[in-house]
């Protein structure tokens, strides 16, 4: 008989009751496993991936332990993810110091051209003048004549 939908999700928490209870008349702990499972609710294993979210709220119902084969694949995963935010950090500090020195490089042939830079030049609401690359009050010389 072809299960779908809601009459599967009713039989894979069934079959999930009954292989607790199975079991616990053993006076075994059931830890879940995805193989041992879909064996006994003879079911794919595929059927039961797509169906692990509802499985996994009723092993949190049980209070069943999980099997996993790769008990440090959690922390394995994490490691990756880790260095990559790190390499992503470390190109994104690269390209931010490369910009910077174009941004300074800008300015200065600007201060060399003797062009009036205080339009580059961030004022706050107190009117206090600010670097708009350090965020440091500046020496401020609009032109490169003053001494």
């Amino acid at each position: 008989m072809q299960r779908r939908g809601k009459r599967l999700s009713e039989y894979l928490n069934k079959s999930l009751n009954a292989l607790n209870t199975e079991y616990l008349s053993r006076g075994e702990q059931y830890v879940y496993s995805q193989k041992e499972f879909a064996v006994f609710a003879s079911v794919s294993r595929e059927t039961i991936r797509k169906h692990q979210g509802e499985l996994d709220e009723a092993i949190s119902t049980l209070s069943l332990k999980k099997y996993s084969l790769d008990k440090d694949s959690h922390a394995a995963n994490l490691k990756v993810k880790i260095s990559k935010l790190e390499n992503d950090l470390t190109r994104t500090i690269m390209s931010y110091e490369a910009l910077r020195v174009q941004y300074l490089h800008v300015i200065s042939v600007i201060v060399k051209e003797s062009l009036d830079i205080s339009k580059f030049i961030r004022r706050d609401m107190a009117g206090v003048v600010e670097c708009p690359i350090c965020n440091r009050m500046p020496e401020v010389r609009l032109h490169a004549m003053d001494p």
